[in-house]
């Protein structure tokens, strides 16, 4: 049996404002970050969660619910070592914004 799941990261709107800016702002809208989760029932029990953007991340789980969480926890730790190293991520720069 398999499963997708998709889990998305939206961010509102947002507004930068300078006091000294001539043209009274910047507005911009930062891209939403959609890292899709395929779960599946092994035959021994066990579900297995795969983050499909980060290849070799998956986590095995007693439940469903349990493999997704352990999946998310590391895609973090994942996204945060590829930050660290320089390596690239997925959504890339949109990710942060300078203020």
């Amino acid at each position: 049996m398999r499963l997708s799941i998709t889990i998305s990261r939206y961010q509102s709107q947002r507004s930068l404002r300078f006091s000294h800016s001539t043209d009274g702002g910047i507005g911009f809208k930062l891209a939403p970050m959609t890292l899709r989760i395929e779960v599946e029932h092994e035959t021994d029990g066990r579900w297995i969660a795969e983050v499909l953007e980060l290849p070799g991340c998956l986590a095995y789980g007693v439940n469903q619910a349990d493999a997704v969480a352990k999946a998310k926890a590391l895609a973090l730790r994942v996204l945060a070592d590829r930050l660290e190293h320089g390596e690239p991520v997925p959504a890339g720069e949109e990710l942060f914004s300078m203020a």
